[in-house]
């Protein structure tokens, strides 16, 4: 997607579907050499704009949800509502 609709670039993919820049970067790196990284993200449905990439993936969990607890702990500081898991939408 990344490459058919904004050229590979990392910056518009962002900003076209809310993916992590860093990740397409590295996505694209991987498509155009052909080597794959030993790398691993994750992303947090609630919290789209959050991710988290790591070379194993016990570092990605534990990188990922500190990024969220951390994200939570400044929304609640500053009153925004927190986003309702999915699991519990019907």
């Amino acid at each position: 997607m990344a490459l058919k609709y904004c050229n590979g670039s990392p910056r518009q993919s962002e900003t076209v579907f809310g993916w992590s820049r860093e990740t397409v970067a590295l996505g694209v790196a991987e498509k155009r050499s052909g080597l794959t990284s030993v790398a691993t993200a994750l992303f947090c449905l609630e919290f789209p704009s959050l991710s988290w990439l790591d070379e194993t993936p016990e570092a990605v969990l534990k990188g990922i949800c500190t990024v969220v607890s951390d994200c939570i702990e400044d929304m609640t500081a500053s009153g925004d509502p927190i986003p309702a898991p999915l699991s519990t939408k019907t």
